[in-house]
């Protein structure tokens, strides 16, 4: 949530950006913090995000393209222009710059490369060559290691004197032939013997991942042990980076927004990053099983036309119906999809979770047919069966679509489908299907019992 400070900078920035007060401006963009500066540059466009650009100290503008937006830091880049673009990558961690290189047109991101730090290059290039969506796409080079034999103060005299790195949380300890064999917490470092070999006092075989590892594997194994920081390994076992926390952080949010795309049916990519041709490609399958489910859905209405025709308030509560069916199962599915995906929970706990919200449905149903069975008979004085009729109906139309919502995830997951693919589309469709023949099913048994009164 953006604070009132931060939206008053950004009103200020673009107030004295108007008038040309260039030193008032950088006085202040001195004395903000870098993701502050991110946000208000996010709100500008390119021609006035490159002046306050070139307003910044040289050490704030790595940290601060750093924190745009990926969209927002490659048009600004090619804004920028490639000899101005490299002064400023050189600033910015390995992983970061081969993220925004590589979205970049590749004769702008040839040309930035050739300028940058040799050593910097050597490691962005390596890094781009990783798939983006794997470990060694979001991991940093930049990881500080010592050998297996060495002391605890010669860990630690090594420490001080070593080149800043991105993030120092443990120290990994490394073979001869720098294979990755134990790890210790700084504290753990600092708290023993002065004497002590490294070998004998660090904890051996620690959680890795390997270079080509799923980048969503990845942030489930730190989210699971609470890591800040995780290791990374090449085929041989070589430690070849880490993946810090905020690298996590970054591949949770990018995993949540495509999963919450692909749950509804809208494809990986929010609309803007692609062109409406892939659009309708990608959405236009779902959009049929949705028509298909309707046509469904209206069979079983046509079905039960004699009925409705009797008895026009059966008519007037089938939006009722779909909307609070609707809904209870699409917050069902939600909860089952994100519990699946988390992989925080086992598929017990998962049942457990299905289960609680099935006993919610119960309850829930049955409060509301209750209200709404009162309500009609109330309102349209219809004498006490046709109510009762409508009202249950009701509450197993809800129960209903949270058993689909609960169950399309799971099969999915049981046969190894992502459950989050579409998985809106389906339930919505299934739910109102499902709801509507359960509604009219339910209310013509009960209408159709003796003492009804039709009539009435």
């Amino acid at each position: 949530m953006i604070t009132k400070k931060v939206q008053v900078l950004s009103e200020t920035v673009k107030k004295l950006l108007h008038i040309h007060a260039d030193e008032n401006l950088k006085n202040i963009l001195n004395k903000t913090h870098h993701a502050d500066i991110a946000y208000v540059l996010s709100g500008m466009n390119v021609s006035e995000q490159t002046e306050v650009f070139s307003l910044l100290q040289s050490e704030q503008m790595g940290t601060v393209l750093s924190e745009l937006p990926l969209e927002k830091a490659e048009a600004l880049l090619e804004a920028l222009g490639a000899e101005r673009s490299a002064d400023i990558l050189n600033h910015v961690s390995p992983d970061d710059a081969a993220d925004i290189l590589e979205h970049l047109p590749e004769e702008l991101s040839s040309a930035i490369l050739l300028r940058l730090k040799k050593e910097e290059a050597e490691e962005v290039e390596e890094l781009i060559r990783h798939r983006p969506d794997t470990a060694g796409g979001i991991m940093s080079p930049e990881v500080f290691s010592l050998p297996e034999e060495i002391t605890v103060a010669e860990a630690i005299a090594q420490l001080q004197k070593s080149r800043p790195v991105e993030s120092v949380f443990y120290v990994y300890v490394v073979n001869p032939q720098g294979q990755l064999v134990g790890v210790l917490s700084l504290k753990k470092l600092i708290l023993a013997g002065p004497q002590a070999a490294l070998q004998d006092i660090m904890d051996k075989d620690p959680h890795r991942v390997r270079v080509d590892e799923d980048q969503e594997e990845v942030a489930r194994t730190v989210s699971r042990y609470n890591y800040l920081s995780l290791p990374v390994v090449d085929a041989s076992n070589k430690l070849v980076g880490v993946v810090t926390v905020d690298d996590v952080i970054d591949v949770i949010k990018e995993e949540a927004t495509e999963d919450l795309l692909l749950m509804t049916g809208a494809g990986k990519e929010a609309a803007g990053k692609v062109t409406l041709f892939e659009n309708l490609k990608k959405r236009m399958p779902w959009f049929f099983v949705t028509l298909i489910g309707g046509l469904i859905a209206s069979e079983v209405i046509v079905r039960y036309t004699p009925f409705i025709t009797k008895i026009g308030l059966l008519a007037g509560f089938i939006p009722l119906v779909l909307a609070m069916g609707g809904n209870i199962g699409t917050q069902s599915m939600t909860i089952v999809v994100s519990s699946l995906l988390g992989g925080r929970l086992s598929m017990r706990e998962v049942w457990g979770a299905m289960f609680r919200e099935f006993r919610l449905a119960i309850i829930l149903g049955l409060s509301y047919g209750l209200l709404l069975a009162v309500f009609i008979g109330l309102r349209y004085g219809a004498g006490p069966f046709l109510p009762v009729a409508i009202g249950t109906a009701l509450a197993l139309s809800m129960i209903i679509a949270v058993a689909v919502g609960t169950l399309i995830p799971v099969l999915f997951q049981k046969v190894g489908i992502d459950p989050a693919v579409a998985t809106g589309p389906f339930v919505g469709t299934l739910v109102n299907i499902f709801c509507m023949w359960a509604y009219f099913a339910l209310a013509i048994y009960f209408i159709g019992r003796p003492l009804v009164g039709l009539s009435s």
